[in-house]
C-alpha cells in the first residue's frame, strides 16, 4: 500500500517540503488503513 500512497502524492505533485504534503500523506495512510479493516471484515 506504501506504493498506492506515494503515487497519489506524486500525482498530486505535492513536494516533501510542501505546506500540505504531511498532512495529505497522513489523511492518505488513515484511508488506507479504513479500506484495509473494510476489507478484512468481508
Amino acid at each position: 500500500m506504501p506504493a498506492i500512497r506515494d503515487h497519489i502524492l506524486f500525482e498530486l505533485k505535492l513536494g516533501r517540503q510542501a505546506s500540505g504534503y504531511k498532512a495529505a500523506k497522513k489523511a492518505l495512510e488513515r484511508l488506507i488503513a479504513e479500506i484495509k479493516r473494510m476489507a478484512e471484515t468481508l
